[in-house]
């Protein structure tokens, strides 16, 4: 009987942790999306990572080709996001200074990551497709993919490969 109550609590407590964070994305406010999005208007080294899928859902256009697209596009679509008297107020706003939520949603949203400093957040099949073309045109061939290990011991085989110990 005691199990069987743990059991019950345990499920009833995921249950309520998996409702709150659908509901979180979908329950946020203009003005508490125009701070999140403000995070991200700074250097990429420095932007927090990207949120949860359950945001995703209200902040990433359903459009996959939108993030890939036109800039002007993505703005179109962050400013319905912000509002767009909050879009017209912020465009003065100097950016990269954490001030700027339009450009913290451009960044967020948009896969222009080689020549607009995008964060590529947003899933896009259309989009991933699109920059693997833009490295192919580099002419970057064995692009290492992120490296999760935050600095730790490195053991990536890019790593292992190109750089060799001389000791």
């Amino acid at each position: 009987m005691v199990i069987n109550v743990r059991n019950n609590l345990l499920v009833i407590t995921l249950l309520i942790a998996i409702a709150s964070m659908a509901m979180t994305a979908s329950a946020m406010s203009t003005e508490e999306i125009i701070k999140l999005f403000q995070t991200y208007d700074v250097d990429e080294d420095e932007a927090p990572d990207c949120q949860p899928e359950s945001f995703h859902a209200h902040i990433c256009p359903k459009d996959e080709t939108i993030p890939c697209g036109d800039i002007s596009k993505i703005e179109e679509h962050c400013a319905s996001i912000i509002g767009t008297e909050h879009a017209a107020a912020v465009k003065a706003t100097e950016t990269g200074q954490g001030k700027n939520a339009m450009e913290g949603c451009v960044k967020y949203v948009g896969f222009h990551v080689f020549d607009k400093d995008h964060m590529a957040c947003c899933e896009s099949d259309t989009c991933e497709d699109w920059i693997d073309q833009q490295f192919e045109m580099m002419d970057i061939e064995d692009v290492p993919e992120y490296d999760d290990d935050d600095g730790e011991d490195d053991d990536d085989v890019y790593y292992s490969e190109h750089h060799h110990s001389e000791f």
